[in-house]
C-alpha cells in the first residue's frame, strides 16, 4: 500500500468503524458457514436462551487484535487507536449486558 494511501486511511474513525464491523462480520460468517439450516432469528434466540451470545461475540472480538497489530505494522497509529476504542466500546457493552 502506498504511503499516501496509508496516510489517508490512518484516521481514528477508519479504525473505529473497522473495529466495530469486523467482529460482527466474523459472527455472521460463522453463522453462514455452520448454521445456515437454522433461521437467523432462531439462532439468536437460542444463543440468548443459552446466555452465550456475548461470549461468542467477545471471541469474535479477537479479530480486532489482528487488525490492531496490522495497523501498527503498517505504522498507522491513529487507525490502531480507533480499533482500541471500538474494542473498549464492545467491552463496555458486554459489561453492561452482563449486569442486566
Amino acid at each position: 500500500m502506498g504511503r499516501g494511501r496509508r496516510k489517508k486511511l490512518d484516521k481514528l474513525s477508519a479504525g473505529f468503524i473497522l473495529g466495530i464491523i469486523a467482529p460482527l462480520s466474523i459472527f455472521l460468517i460463522i453463522y453462514l458457514v455452520r448454521y445456515t439450516d437454522i433461521p437467523i432469528r432462531d439462532y439468536f434466540v437460542q444463543l440468548w436462551k443459552l446466555k452465550i451470545t456475548f461470549k461468542i461475540l467477545s471471541l469474535c472480538g479477537f479479530v480486532n487484535l489482528l487488525i490492531f497489530f496490522l495497523y501498527l505494522k503498517l505504522q498507522m497509529e491513529k487507525a490502531a487507536k480507533g480499533v482500541i476504542m471500538a474494542t473498549l466500546v464492545y467491552a463496555l457493552l458486554f459489561l453492561v449486558f452482563e449486569i442486566i
